[in-house]
Parts: C-alpha cells; structure tokens; sequence
C-alpha cells in the first residue's frame, strides 16, 4: 500500500468518529436510502463468484451487521447507502471496497 493510501486510510477512518455531547466517540452510521433496496444485490468475498460485470464487491455495515454485496461503486454512496449525522459517505480503495461514513 502506498504512503498516500495508507494516509488516506487513516484520515478516512479518523473522520468516522465523531464525538457525542458527553464527549465519547460515536461513529455516523449508513443507512440504506428511502426507496432503495440491497436484496437483489449479490452476497460477496474473497471465496465467492466474482461480481457481475459493472459491480464491484462492496463491504459495509448497516445496523451492526457487517456485509458485502456487488453494487455500482459508482452509485453505491449517490443512490443506495447515505450515512446520519451529517457525515458523508466515502468509497475506500481495499479488497473489497469499503462504504464508511467520514465527518463533513
């Protein structure tokens, strides 16, 4: 991994925390967007079929529950997944992508 992935990784991971009133970390948490829906969207991972051409595997955690699924990297943050707080939802370089949510 090159020094500026590995710094981009980090700020990345950084800006998913934010801080609560009483001052603890809290990260933002994704959510699907209203009307939209994973469940035609492939399961996943290093020891399954490749993704359809135009998907690429995507890893992410909605309500705890750590998941990949081949989505449209292009449109996985824009049409499906948003994230609360006011964070912004990022597409991290790794194997599979990642969908985290990163501080505005």
């Amino acid at each position: 991994m090159s020094r500026w992935m590995g710094g981009l990784l980090m700020l990345g991971l950084l800006g998913a925390c934010r801080t609560t009133q009483e001052g603890a970390p809290r990260e933002a948490s994704l959510t699907v967007r209203s009307g939209a829906s994973l469940e035609q969207a492939p399961v996943c991972g290093v020891e399954l079929p490749a993704c359809a051409e135009g998907k690429s595997c995507i890893a992410f955690t909605l309500e705890g529950e750590r998941q990949a699924r081949c989505l449209d990297a292009t449109t996985a943050c824009s049409e499906l997944l948003s994230c609360s707080d006011g964070a912004r939802c990022v597409l991290m370089e790794s194997y599979p992508l990642q969908v985290r949510c990163s501080s505005p």
